[in-house]
C-alpha cells in the first residue's frame, strides 16, 4: 500500500495501525507528534487508527539539545 511520509512515498502493509507503523521505523513514540491527513492525533488514539491507500502521514520528532 503507498503512503506519503513526511512528503516521501512509502510502502507499508495494509490497515496497519499508526502505533504499529511507527515501531517498524523504531522511532520513540514519546518524542512524536503525529498528524493524519492534516488532523493532529493524541497519542491514545494510535493503536486504534489505520494506514489507508494514500494517507499522508507527517511525524514530527522533538530533540533535546542544549
Amino acid at each position: 500500500m503507498h503512503i506519503v511520509v513526511n512528503g516521501e512515498p512509502r510502502e507499508c502493509q495494509e490497515g496497519i495501525s499508526v502505533s504499529a507503523f511507527i515501531a517498524s521505523l523504531s522511532l520513540k513514540p514519546e518524542t512524536l507528534v503525529v498528524e493524519l491527513n492534516g488532523e493532529i492525533l493524541d497519542s491514545s488514539s494510535w493503536k486504534n487508527a489505520p494506514l489507508r491507500e494514500n494517507d499522508m502521514l507527517e511525524l514530527l520528532q522533538f530533540v533535546g539539545g542544549g
